[in-house]
């Protein structure tokens, strides 16, 4: 029998025992594990002449190992072909027996690590199932390098589930893309390292996970998973698991769709039509909200008509592998609908509003277009439209099928109403959607006849008040006051238009501007009060703010009860800290029946930062005057009560407090300086104070509590004041002063108030204002001059510097400093006293020469002392005797008789 091409007969002689161990290693593979080559070699001569016997029982294994070849290469025992161990993945490499020095055999299916980090390592499983660690080394015995087994105490057994008996050793298979052996779950091959997967109720994390040694991917299982259960792993889709195991493959970075959660996308676009209209109106799927949990799943897809208002929902539910849907939404603006969806077949019915038709496909109306209004108010009834005919008419009737109108043609308009047993005839203008229409026998023109827009809202009414209830009723009338009677700002009002709109809620508006039948008009004006009757006619609303309604409405919407007032100022400063409005505790209570009986009163309160005492702003009506009171409920000021002008004013307020409904002011008025420094003490504006004071003020605090302040009133008079407050005499200070916005400087007069420095925002000097006295200038330098560099920058002229000494042996250093390269330092007197015209006395000019002028000649200096061509002089120069030694006199200029 020939050996296989595959397979090499290998053994090895042990010299210090009886045995002999033979073994056959495969290609590429081998029971040996790629041993070093001096352990896969023959029997050397002198060994085969000392031990001749050995040759016949080499051959007795060698036809044994022929016998055997035909499995040596499959697994035995239903040993895995693959499995991953604590340290990485090992692969299959050959079956057979292998020994240790110390003559023990270990046989069964041996595996190579085939991971980074074990490659190294092999791994056996033996005929009884026990995993065992091979290890090659040398223990000192003169064997050299040896295998040693080292038992895992894991064992593995193909019948059981999971076939090994602890993680993390669990079968893969020999692709290394998926797992044996465990219970169905969810295995996924990825280009990253999984997170979690989450059912919309638990966490699941892998159960096992390793990292393919052929792609790099990664390939994680999970476990434990409910049947049908909906899930999603990080940002992936939702899937449903079955019960009976799923695999995704996501090692390309995209993760796959959803496996069949529903059969059939959702529809995009779904259309609208409502009966009468000239097309339907198409809506795009925009969002997308989701939810689960163990066994169920919902979608909510929104969509958008082509003004991009999200006007339909669709919800598709999967629950325990059944399938349902609903459709909801407003058509035309006001047109409310609900349906059922199937998400099988896509199919819409059972919509509320026959008016209204549903689809996936384009819908059209068969010819019969609307050209009259969606809907039509006569006196206060609502008259919806019912359909279209071939010839153009428009067909109109109320809910009793008591009031019914007609548009012929898109213009010609007729009615009768039963409930009032009145007509009405006249035109539709199809442009501007409005009606004229008058009474057949009175010729009267009907106002309250009115078209309603797809938005809901009558057309063509002038602007005004709009009250909003949930019930015909409220609303029909209000008291309006300026709080003074006195010029006929209180009386009584009834609305002008009453009308049921299409979501069922009731309307009363009012003309602000009316003209009363005793002849006069009643307007009322911007910054109005005003309360509302209820149903029964007690005026028991909060007090609310008119409007300006000359040009668009006000609206109140008293459907879900009357609406917070908006009187309140949704906060109070109280010295900077502001309290907020806790509408939780609005209250009121009214017994007002007219314009002069009853009386209103309410509250509500305020909430400082961290505070829990608050402070309550109550409110009064009697008689048409309003007023308003501000109440702390602790502190200094407790039981105090401050009026209010109800706008942004508060009254009697004391000294040292500051109250209003705006916040200090972030910084000076207009014109001031942001900052100012007095004598050294840097001022900075303070926007609480400013507001007790009334005018900017620039305070600083010293350590032992003193507080200076400069105070710039509205008017522009200056105060400075030092002292501590609390005390007797808390301030002391000077007064009388001015600021100049302009040139930005202070005088005090006479007044000694050394020095004043205006800073701006940067904090760079806008000026130095001092009086008589000295000048005590902060800081080491003074700047004087502009002058416009190339940069068109702004730059000083002259700068004097003072320096100190660094040191007690060094100088102190005053410079003289020109910002031009070219500089003439003059020194001048004045002709005469007082006067402005000067005469030179010396200059020192840019090439650094210094020349004296005679008084009576300005033109040519005297004396020029030029530190490069010398000394030169127009006069004589006398030297005069000096030294030990007389060298006479000597005199510059003509010789005596010359």
């Amino acid at each position: 029998m020939a050996l296989r091409d595959s397979k090499i007969l290998l053994f090895q002689v042990k010299p210090c025992h009886t045995t002999i161990h033979v073994t056959m290693k495969s290609t590429p593979h081998s029971a040996f594990f790629n041993l070093p080559a001096k352990y896969y070699k023959v029997m050397t001569k002198e060994r085969w002449s000392q031990r001749r016997w050995i040759a016949g029982l080499w051959l007795t294994a060698l036809l044994w190992l022929l016998n055997a070849q035909g499995s040596a290469l499959a697994q035995q025992n239903g040993d895995p072909s693959a499995f991953l161990g604590s340290d990485g993945l090992y692969n299959f490499s050959s079956n057979g027996t292998l020994q240790d020095e110390y003559g023990n055999s270990y046989g069964g299916d041996f595996y190579q690590g085939v991971s980074s980090n074990n490659s190294g390592n092999q791994s056996l499983i033996d005929g009884g199932g026990n995993l065992w660690g091979i290890t090659y080394y040398d223990d000192g015995q003169g064997y050299g390098v040896q295998p040693h087994f080292s038992e895992t105490g894991v064992t593995y057994n193909p019948n059981n589930t999971p076939q090994f008996s602890s993680p993390p050793y669990v079968a893969v298979t020999t692709d290394y893309r998926s797992f044996v052996g465990l219970p169905p779950g969810v295995t996924v091959d990825s280009n990253y390292t999984l997170g979690s997967l989450f059912d919309g109720s638990n966490y699941y994390y892998p159960a096992y996970s390793f990292t393919n040694p052929n792609s790099g991917t990664v390939v994680s299982v999970f476990l434990n998973l409910p049947t049908d259960d909906v899930f999603v792993i990080d940002a992936s889709p939702y899937y449903l698991f079955n019960g009976s195991g799923l695999s995704l493959d996501q090692s390309s970075g995209t993760w796959p769709s959803s496996n069949n959660l529903f059969p059939a996308p959702p529809p995009n676009p779904v259309y609208t039509l409502v009966a009468g209209d000239a097309s339907a109106v198409s809506y795009t799927l925009g969002v997308v909200n989701v939810s689960s949990g163990a066994g169920w799943y919902t979608e909510e897809l929104d969509y958008f008509d082509p003004s991009g208002n999200y006007d339909l929902t669709i919800h598709r539910y999967f629950n325990n592998r059944s399938y349902s849907g609903d459709v909801s939404g407003t058509a035309d603006g006001w047109e409310n609908y609900s349906g059922t969806f199937d998400p099988i077949n896509v199919v819409f019915s059972n919509i509320s509003n026959p008016d209204i038709q549903i689809s996936s496909s384009t819908l059209n109306n068969g010819g019969n277009l609307r050209q009259g209004p969606i809907a039509i108010s006569w006196d206060g009834t609502l008259v919806l439209y019912q359909s279209s005919d071939g010839s153009g008419n428009d067909y109109y009737q109320d809910g009793t099928g008591n009031v019914n109108v007609t548009i012929n043609g898109g213009s010609s308009t007729s009615g009768y109403n039963g409930l009032r047993n009145s007509s009405i005839s006249g035109t539709f203008n199809s442009s501007t959607s409005t009606f004229s229409v008058v009474n057949p026998l009175t010729h009267i023109r009907d106002l309250n006849f009115f078209a309603f827009g797809t938005d809901g809202n009558p057309i063509g009414l002038p602007p005004g008040l709009i009250l909003i209830f949930g019930s015909q009723g409220p609303g029909a009338a209000v008291i309006v006051s300026n709080s003074d009677p006195q010029i006929g700002g209180l009386f009584i009002m009834n609305p002008n238009f009453t009308y049921q709109r299409r979501d069922g809620s009731w309307v009363t508006k009012y003309s602000l501007s009316q003209s009363e039948a005793e002849g006069y008009n009643r307007t009322v004006l911007s910054g109005w009060d005003l309360i509302i009757a209820d149903a029964t006619g007690l005026f028991n609303s909060p007090p609310y703010i008119t409007n300006d309604t000359s040009n668009q409405d006000q609206v109140i919407n008293a459907v879900s009860g009357w609406p917070l007032s908006n009187a309140f100022p949704p906060q109070i400063y109280v010295n900077g800290a502001a309290y907020q409005i806790n509408w939780l505790t609005d209250s009121m209570s009214s017994s007002i029946t007219s314009p002069f009986l009853g009386t209103a009163s309410g509250g509500v309160d305020y909430y400082g930062p961290g505070s829990t005492s608050p402070i309550m702003l109550t409110w009064t009506w009697n008689r048409g005057f309003v007023s308003w009171n501000l109440m702390f409920t602790a502190g200094p000021l407790v039981n105090i009560s401050f009026p209010f002008d109800g706008v942004n004013t508060f009254s009697n307020v004391p000294f040292g407090w500051a109250i209003s409904v705006n916040p200090p002011p972030a910084g000076p008025s207009q014109g001031r300086p942001a900052s100012v420094n007095w004598n050294g003490t840097l001022l900075t504006y303070n926007g609480t104070a400013s507001v007790l004071d009334s005018g900017d003020v620039y305070q600083a605090t010293a350590s032992n509590g003193n507080i200076t302040q400069l105070i710039i009133g509205y008017g522009g008079s200056v105060g400075i004041y030092e002292g501590r407050p609390g005390v007797a005499v808390p301030f002391m200070g000077y007064t009388g002063g001015t600021y100049n916005s302009i040139s930005g400087t202070f005088d005090f007069g006479t007044q000694n108030i050394g020095t004043i420095t205006a800073l701006n925002t940067n904090n760079l000097i806008l000026s130095t204002s001092s009086n008589i006295g000295s000048l005590d200038v902060p800081g080491n330098s003074i700047s004087l001059g502009t002058w416009i560099d190339s940069g068109n920058e702004s730059e000083a002229g002259f700068v004097l510097s003072f320096s100190p000494p660094p040191a007690s042996s060094q100088p102190a250093l005053l410079q003289f400093g020109s910002m031009l390269a070219q500089s003439n330092w003059i020194w001048s007197r004045s002709t005469s006293d007082g006067s402005t015209s000067q005469q030179a006395a010396m200059t020192l000019d840019q090439t650094n020469r210094l020349l004296l002028y005679n008084p009576a000649n300005q033109t040519t200096p005297a004396v020029t002392i030029d530190p490069v061509n010398g000394v030169s002089s127009v006069v004589p120069v006398r030297v005069l005797p000096a030294g030990d030694i007389n060298m006479g006199t000597f005199q510059s200029g003509p010789q005596p008789g010359q």
